[in-house]
Order: C-alpha cells, then structure tokens, then sequence
C-alpha cells in the first residue's frame, strides 16, 4: 500500500490520451518515481508543465508517446519523469 507522501492526483489537461480512454478532467492517482518501464503511462514535466503519456522506444530512444494521432511523441531527453499513472477517477456528473 502506498503513503499519502508516494503518490499524488493530476488531472488530465489536454487530450494527448483519449484512444486510451484517458479524457481531459480525468483524475490520475500517480506514484512518485523517477523512473519507469517502456509501456506504462507516466507523468512527465516536459517544457514546464506536467505531460501524461506512454513511456515508449522510437528509433532506439525513449519517447513520450500520445495515445491520440492529432499529437506528436516527445523525445525522453527532453523531459523529467515524476511518476507513473497508477489510477483513474472519471466524474460522471453532467455539467
């Protein structure tokens, strides 16, 4: 089981993951690591703001890849991992 001080909430904020059924004002439940396998879906501050994608190879080098093909893969150098997705909440209220 994982402390409080482990993990965080994020909510989604674009829509870089909705062919993974991961939609903007999505709550993700994210373990604080620094390091993941190529597969999982992390939570990385890419040109100072948080970014959710797949941890991936392309051409040998990791990448951010999007699960949407309107957005384009990050390179993993230019990013800093702070966690991997653990959980999702979705809120099903109509607004």
């Amino acid at each position: 089981m994982l402390s409080d001080s482990d993990k965080f909430v994020i909510e989604m904020n674009d829509c870089g993951m909705v062919d993974a059924s991961i939609l903007p004002g999505d709550k993700l439940t994210v373990k604080r690591q620094q390091d993941a396998a190529v597969g999982e879906i992390v939570v990385a501050i890419y040109d100072g703001q948080p970014l959710i994608r797949w941890l991936g190879l392309m051409n040998n080098s990791l990448h951010l890849i999007p699960d949407n093909d309107a957005y384009i893969p990050v390179r993993g150098r230019d990013v800093t991992i702070i966690g991997k997705v653990v959980s999702m909440q979705r809120d099903l209220e109509i607004k």
